[in-house]
């Protein structure tokens, strides 16, 4: 168990929940060469590796590593720790030097803390953070690699380069080498039910996103999310999205492809739906294909919010989603009801 991941994940809460696992610095990822003998890790090595990496090498090169009896005692100090804030004074003297600096730091009770100007570097990419506050987390099960069962934290002023994320190349071309947003998760899983109470998303000029969701049939005990999540059910959910040139840039991007101009491209995807949408017959199904039609002839001069809301009658698995063989199937299915105004 690396020290180096377990101190990022206590500074920046576990933020691979939020952005995605590639978003973490490398310090938690592997090193093709690790045992070889050879310390692969910067400032104490060749530097093929990130900091972190390869500790199992690096051990014994690292004058700065002080060892109170190996990771796993290093690690039942922090989880013997009264409170979040006692665990990342624990784990903050062992972050990689110069991976981790903030202005200030302060605890919120038991299970929560606040930073102020936090910025995680692992010498190469590096992640910026304005303000992190961490209302409660359930950073016990987080430092023993389990899914946490809480967690409700918010991010304002986040900076992170894009390429730290894995994302497709269309999507970083649209977004740009450095995605800037604020952020928010609030989820309790009990009981085999995850309450997404909100995740939400604002990135200035693009796009302001929300999120809930209730599902049941969910093991918080699996080895990660998509695990957790096979044979669950969804008891209701919502997005609600607000453009602000998200949809603008990815119109411009497609026509980079089509040869056709923003408003072109919109209206062609307008055809689409429509074509799709005359096997809508019921109600609720033409309701929804005509919010999304008029959400896209609205192109990239956006003048409402999307919201898409997802009531069914009895909870349903995506499973029965991928055999509905028409709108109208799909819709009931749901209970879909899709507003754009």
């Amino acid at each position: 168990m690396k020290r180096a991941t377990h101190v990022l994940s206590l500074a920046v809460l576990s933020s691979g929940l939020l952005v995605g696992t590639a978003g973490l610095p490398a310090w938690g990822q592997d090193c093709p060469t690790t045992n070889d003998n050879i310390c692969n890790e910067p400032d104490i090595g060749d530097a093929t590796c990130k900091a972190g990496t390869d500790t199992a090498d690096c051990s014994a090169a690292s004058a700065g590593d002080v060892d109170s009896g190996g990771d796993e005692a290093w690690l039942a100090q922090m989880m013997a720790a009264g409170s979040l804030f006692e665990a990342f004074e624990i784990a903050e003297p062992n972050a990689p030097p110069g991976g981790l600096s903030y202005d200030s730091v302060a605890p919120i009770g038991e299970n929560g803390i606040e930073f102020s100007n936090l910025v995680v570097s692992d010498g190469g990419d590096t992640i910026e953070i304005e303000r992190l506050v961490a209302n409660s987390v359930d950073w016990r099960r987080m430092m023993d690699e389990s899914i946490p069962t809480f967690m409700n934290v918010q991010i304002e002023g986040l900076a992170i380069p894009a390429d730290m994320m894995d994302m497709d190349p269309m999507a970083q071309s649209v977004l740009g080498d450095v995605i800037s947003t604020d952020m928010s998760l609030d989820y309790v899983i009990e009981n085999g039910v995850m309450d997404v109470r909100e995740l939400a998303l604002n990135m200035p000029g693009l796009a302001t996103i929300g999120f809930t969701m209730s599902a049941g049939g969910v093991n918080p005990d699996a080895d990660d999310f998509d695990s957790m999540m096979i044979g669950s059910t969804i008891n209701n959910a919502e997005l609600v999205f607000q453009d602000a040139g998200l949809v603008g840039l990815i119109l411009e991007m497609a026509g980079g492809f089509t040869g056709m101009g923003p408003e072109e491209t919109a209206q062609m995807a307008v055809m689409q739906l429509q074509l799709m949408g005359g096997q809508a017959t019921s109600p609720a199904a033409q309701s929804s294909m005509q919010a999304l039609t008029s959400f896209l002839q609205a192109g990239a001069n956006p003048d409402g919010t999307l919201t898409i809301s997802a009531n069914p009658s009895t909870p349903f698995s995506p499973l029965a989603l991928m055999a509905a063989g028409d709108p109208d199937s799909a819709v009931e299915i749901l209970g879909l009801s899709i507003n754009y105004q």
